[in-house]
């Protein structure tokens, strides 16, 4: 007996020891300087060679935490063809560290910058990253030909030309035009928000050289005569982003500054664990006379089974969304019975994942049920995957009107859409398209503010058109400032054809402590969303709206409404304050059940 304790003893000591010794090492630090490695700043020397090294190095001390020290000045990166230019795959407890003036400059367009791939406790902090050459030009609008849908366009002095290979439209990027005010900086709200150019025949056709640093660009969207003398940006927007982080664990990036991006500047997909960006911005170069950021969103998270942290940081002129947090819709097609599912093939789905089956007119989920077993398969000659459920839908699929053959209903994981996700204390500003898209349940937007853009600047609901899921049910909005935004401040909806016996496609959101100013702004061009209007409460149920200031309109002389509410359930106003309260302050659509809307 003695015996077998002494042998248990030894065996717990041995364990104990183990952790201990890796708890040691992974509170150790190890401090490298790349420029052992010989990455010197400002030098014009291409680094990636040195940088691959030091993170080579960096991986023998594992599982110590590695710091990789890149001192004050510009380091320069080719990919050599390869889709990144920095690489970080299958690494663990890396820190990429900067001082005060460190930047990356990224030297190919058609590659991502930083990657981070199938790691785990990374962290970037003090750098900034551009692109050179960038992925957009601009200039000034000297000639506008509405008859040919095309405008003349004086390239700006330190801009490139828009001939350029990174900016014209091939089989991975699209050529555009965002237009902005002749005298600021700020996107223009006098005409459609963007202008693709015209491809048929090829792009390099469609957008001609005329003089020396003049171009004409033809777009498939109506050109008017008063487009002369506004300013305009041409991009070249790629599936390239400033950084890229995917299916990893536990990422940290603070203090970064992202200048310039091909698409994104952060993209965040199919991570198990949480990503937290914080102190960071996405603007123009300082001192530059840049018009734009990045080409698209600034945070754009699809797929994620962890949370996304966004605080302490600033997004400004990007040309799409300032955040984009979600999952994707996948289509049905076929029910084998009624536990099996035959569905559009996609690599996120998992056994034991909770689905749910969405009707795309209503919104509405039909059903709610865990994933049992999944299997590659071949239906009709494409490729599939079979879903069994654990449990029997609660509901047949609904099949098209048009065509027998397809069910309009739609699934997704809901462990894949970033639920629980927190946007805290940032600043958004200047944006063409929506200040937060968001979708993912039970996620919180708090002291944030949103400024001068055409809106709207908070989205919740599944979105149909784009495919992204899920509702964003079970939301708080709280403590948020919204200025100048001129489409409504926030939109709750989803879900096209609305019966008032039916429940809703979004439910349980407290919108409270907001402020709301220079609402309405006056804005001929339609959008998502309508001009005037603080909130559109449409197909949603359980809304708490409390505690909200409701200032002053862009014009005095608008009067209302302020809130429209539209095949709603159970919603309440409690408290909120008016600096000008007109007397149709809310519309009620023509569906919505008046006693089902309390006022305190």
């Amino acid at each position: 007996m003695n015996f077998v304790n002494r042998n248990l003893t030894v065996i717990f000591l041995v364990f104990l020891n183990a952790i201990v010794s890796n708890s040691v090492a992974q509170n150790r630090i190890k401090q490298i300087q790349v420029k052992e490695f010989g990455a010197l700043p400002s030098d014009l020397i291409d680094d990636s060679v040195a940088i691959g090294k030091a993170l080579a190095y960096a991986q023998r001390f594992r599982p110590i935490k590695v710091i990789l020290n890149f001192e004050d000045g510009k380091y320069e990166f080719s990919s050599n063809e390869k889709e990144s230019h920095i690489a970080l795959s299958g690494m663990s407890n890396i820190v990429i560290k900067g001082k005060n003036n460190t930047e990356f400059i990224m030297k190919n367009v058609n590659s991502d910058g930083i990657v981070i791939t199938n790691s785990k406790n990374i962290t970037i902090e003090n750098i900034s990253i551009d692109y050179q050459p960038l992925p957009f030009t601009q200039g000034t609008i000297v000639a506008a030909n509405p008859e040919e849908n095309s405008f003349d366009i004086l390239i700006q002095n330190g801009f490139g030309s828009p001939l350029a290979e990174s900016l014209l439209t091939n089989g991975h990027r699209k050529t555009r035009a965002y237009l902005f005010q002749p005298n600021t900086n700020r996107l223009t709200h006098n005409f459609l928000d963007q202008y693709p150019v015209r491809v048929r025949g090829g792009a390099e056709k469609k957008l001609s050289k005329i003089g020396e640093q003049t171009f004409r660009f033809y777009s498939s969207n109506s050109v008017v005569p008063d487009f002369v003398g506004h300013k305009v940006v041409i991009v070249g927007r790629s599936k390239f982003d400033a950084i890229k982080v995917s299916n990893s664990d536990n990422i940290n990036i603070s203090f970064v500054d992202i200048y310039s991006s091909p698409s994104t500047g952060f993209k965040v997909t199919n991570s198990e664990g949480r990503t937290v960006i914080s102190n960071s911005k996405i603007i123009p170069k300082p001192r530059t006379g840049r018009l734009l950021s990045t080409n698209a969103d600034g945070l754009h998270a699809k797929f994620n089974r962890a949370k996304i942290i966004l605080k302490n940081s600033v997004m400004k002129s990007m040309g799409d969304d300032g955040v984009n947090i979600g999952g994707a819709y996948q289509s049905i097609y076929e029910q084998v019975d009624d536990h099996t599912l035959i569905i559009e093939p996609h690599k996120t789905y998992r056994k034991g994942d909770t689905i749910t089956i969405t009707d795309v007119n209503t919104g509405i989920v039909k059903t709610l049920a865990i994933i049992d077993k999944l299997e590659r398969v071949i239906w009709q000659n494409k490729a599939a995957l079979q879903v069994k459920l654990k449990s029997p839908l609660d509901s047949p699929l609904s099949l098209s009107e048009d065509d027998l053959d397809q069910i309009t209903d739609l699934i997704t994981s809901v462990n894949t859409t970033g639920e629980n996700s927190v946007i805290l204390n940032n600043t958004f500003h200047n944006i063409r398209g929506r200040g937060i898209m968001l979708h993912g349940d039970y996620s919180i937007v708090k002291n944030n503010r949103f400024t001068n853009f055409r809106g709207p600047g908070i989205v919740i609901g599944p979105d149909f058109w784009w495919g992204e899921s899920s509702s964003g049910s079970h939301s708080v909005i709280r403590g948020n400032t919204f200025d100048d935004i001129f489409w409504n401040n926030i939109i709750i909806h989803g879900g096209k054809t609305l019966k008032p016996d039916q429940k809703r496609a979004i439910d349980d959101v407290f919108i409270v402590q907001n402020t709301f100013k220079n609402y309405g702004r006056p804005n001929p061009i339609k959008g998502r969303g309508e001009v005037g209007p603080i909130l559109y409460l449409s197909n949603t149920s359980n809304i708490y709206v409390a505690d909200n200031f409701f200032g002053k309109p862009f014009q005095a002389s608008y009067n209302g409404p302020l809130v429209i509410v539209d095949m709603v359930q159970d919603v309440s106003f409690f408290e909120n304050s008016f600096e000008i309260a007109p007397k149709n302050w809310i519309s009620y659509g023509q569906g919505t059940d008046k006693s089902s809307v309390v006022i305190h």
